[in-house]
């Protein structure tokens, strides 16, 4: 990987998992249509943290390079979340991202009300059913997690303990921790 820094290759590959991803909802949307197509992004945090938040940011301002309209709100608190998304759905927007778990369940209770606007969640499916105009990613966040508990163990200086630091206290930050500490557990030398 000579002259690809490291946050070249995490931006490659973000794009290369998000927008296999977002296949779906982008073949079901009006990219066909000779009307401008409008993508809004919802995040929790800012656009700067240099992590989660800055990645889905870029992710977007590729695609304002590619000619579509887009829209951001930054660290949008969920008191606001619905307000904010219905904000995005009424202005005509064709494609809602939230970049945050809790997005999930907001628009899977929201996307009924607005059958002409794709939603997606950069999350796992929150239930069983869903509405058609909803999509979901989900990442091996728990295999991950596991893998980088056994291997946090397997390097650790004789045996001493290891470390795990989560993105929020949510569903997905628990299962991984949890991962993590079972793989750690697992893979501890003498054990």
């Amino acid at each position: 990987m000579a002259g690809i820094t490291r946050r070249n290759f995490a931006k490659m590959l973000a794009g290369a998992v998000v927008l296999p991803a977002l296949a779906p909802v982008m073949s079901r949307s009006a990219l066909a249509a000779t009307k401008e197509f409008k993508v809004a992004l919802l995040l929790p945090g800012t656009i700067s943290d240099g992590g989660w938040n800055t990645l889905a940011y870029q992710g977007l301002q590729s695609l304002k390079k590619s000619g579509i309209k887009v829209a951001w709100s930054e660290s949008v608190p969920q008191a606001q979340m619905e307000q904010s998304i219905r904000g995005y759905a009424d202005d005509g927007y064709n494609l809602i991202i939230g970049h945050s778990f809790e997005y999930g369940a907001a628009f899977t209770e929201i996307a009924p009300d607005y059958p002409d606007t794709d939603f997606f969640a950069s999350t796992f499916k929150p239930a069983e059913a869903a509405p058609k105009n909803v999509e979901y990613i989900n990442l091996a966040y728990i295999q991950a997690a596991y893998a980088a508990g056994a291997l946090a163990a397997l390097i650790s200086d004789k045996g001493k303990a290891v470390g795990f630091v989560g993105g929020g206290d949510n569903p997905t930050q628990q299962g991984m921790m949890r991962a993590f500490i079972l793989g750690a557990e697992k893979n501890t030398r003498g054990h």
